[in-house]
């Protein structure tokens, strides 16, 4: 997993309190990325959002194939 936070974006969320970033992840082929994010609304454990205690959604994904 790497994260990069450095990110140049025009204005994407009004929130002040509002963050992007870009999650890097090597998984195998089935992971359920997005349940691993958001969490499923607390089914899915450990998840992006109980790791960091706030909410997390995804702007966009997007998929690398990499043998």
């Amino acid at each position: 997993m790497k994260v990069d936070i450095n990110l140049k974006h025009d204005t994407i969320l009004q929130n002040d309190t509002s963050y992007v970033f870009k999650l890097s992840l090597c998984t195998q082929a089935g992971t359920y990325v997005k349940e691993f994010v958001h969490g499923d609304f607390g089914r899915t454990t450990p998840s992006l959002c109980s790791i960091i205690e706030c909410d997390v959604d995804i702007i966009a994904l997007d998929v690398e194939v990499i043998f």
